[in-house]
């Protein structure tokens, strides 16, 4: 596309007027004229820059030890006023909580870390993945996660047990994951 090549394809809203910078406005503009493709197109880059800030957010607030009931209320309203599914949300947190810690180089002693530190924040997945696709996805995070970290490599079956004592997973999913 033309605009991608002159680089204005992340400037368009700064085309509009000043009082009519709006996405509703944007879209209602480019939708009446046939051009619904560049309306779409904005909207998805205005849900990314959402994301990508919501994940710095929460990425702080884990490493700023904030109250697990403001984490939660956070994560709580990104699913429902902003629109991010239990999946997004769900693997964000995992990620944050996984990168917040500076991880124990002894293989013995990385499963006791990990479990101590996913043990806190337990409640806050549990209150993301309340569907069996997030669980899902969950599961299959940590597993690519333990997989990629060859420290982790004997903690995946520790780590599930805890997801799963503590209600974050569901035994359906877990026997979905087993026997698939």
């Amino acid at each position: 596309m033309g605009l991608k090549k002159q680089q204005l394809d992340n400037r368009l809203m700064e085309m509009f007027p000043l009082n009519k910078r709006n996405l509703e406005q944007f879209t209602t503009f480019f939708r009446e004229r046939g051009l619904g493709v560049i309306a779409d197109m904005q909207t998805a880059q205005v849900a990314s820059k959402a994301k990508k800030e919501a994940v710095k957010y929460l990425a702080d607030m884990i490493k700023e030890e904030s109250s697990d009931a403001d984490m939660t209320d956070y994560v709580t309203e990104l699913i429902d006023k902003q629109g991010m599914s239990e999946t997004e949300v769900t693997l964000s947190i995992w990620t944050s909580v996984m990168a917040s810690v500076e991880w124990n180089k002894k293989e013995d002693l990385v499963a006791e870390q990990a479990l101590k530190h996913l043990r806190q924040y337990c409640p806050l997945l549990k209150a993301t993945a309340r569907s069996p696709k997030a669980e899902l996805a969950l599961m299959l995070k940590v597993q690519e996660f333990c997989y990629e970290n060859m420290n982790f490599l004997k903690s995946f079956q520790k780590i599930i047990m805890l997801l799963y004592q503590s209600d974050v997973v569901t035994e359906d999913v877990i026997l979905k994951i087993v026997f698939v």
